[in-house]
């Protein structure tokens, strides 16, 4: 069964079905409810995404600095946490950083990278306005958690986060290959419309599973065994 798309009602779904070991595929929802072993999360949890960008960040030996607005003191310290030897750049009593804090925290040699985790406007404005002035000297990369509304607002120029080379963990995936190009002609020519991202992920959770129900240890082993 593929869906529910809220994660109560997989819930729900997951205990009706337990007895038939039905598996119960959320395209949706991710692993953050009350663990059933006929569930298959498709979206991976915000603690994984994290993990991956970590281990990327060690992959490259970087040096990695955080910002982190006074609302989002609670992810500072899960991050702090699970990751110890991430450096904080302290908040001014105005909300915002200094060039002096960022530079005392940036090394002159490896790649920096630069954690923002904020929803003001104010204090993307200030940092990028910082760092974008600092990347002649630093190897610099900027880190989002996820593409927050605030850095839609139009006095925040895209060119300043292209600048930087904006960096985010991302569930779907930016049509590229000429496969891929041949699934998005044929889904226009069908429906009239280039598929968005719901589409693809539909396409590719159905085919995923279709594909791991036809091996010869079915879908639930397959899933332990093979990564698609």
């Amino acid at each position: 069964v593929i869906g529910p798309f809220i994660n109560s009602q997989v819930e729900e779904a997951a205990i009706l079905l337990e007895k038939y070991k039905i598996p119960i595929i959320s395209p949706l929802s991710s692993n953050n409810g009350k663990p059933y072993g006929n569930i298959f999360y498709v979206m991976p949890s915000e603690e994984l995404k994290r993990e991956v960008l970590f281990e990327h960040f060690k992959k490259n030996d970087g040096n990695v600095l955080a910002i982190f607005s006074n609302k989002k003191q609670q992810n500072k310290e899960t991050l702090l946490a699970q990751f110890p030897d991430l450096k904080i750049v302290p908040i001014s009593e105005r909300g915002g950083v200094t060039s002096e804090s960022i530079v005392s925290l940036l090394d002159p040699i490896k790649k920096n990278y630069v954690i923002l985790d904020t929803e003001k406007t104010g204090l993307i404005l200030n940092s990028t306005g910082i760092l974008g002035g600092l990347k002649s000297k630093y190897d610099i990369q900027l880190v989002v958690f996820e593409v927050y509304e605030a850095l839609d607002f139009d006095e925040i120029p895209i060119k300043n986060l292209t600048a930087l080379k904006m960096m985010y963990p991302s569930v779907g995936n930016v049509i590229e290959t000429p496969q891929e190009k041949i699934f998005a002609k044929k889904f226009k020519k069908d429906n009239n419309v280039y598929p968005n991202a719901a589409a693809v992920k539909g396409f590719d959770v159905t085919f995923d599973t279709i594909l791991r129900i036809c091996q010869e240890e079915g879908f639930t082993d397959s899933v332990s065994k093979h990564k698609t």
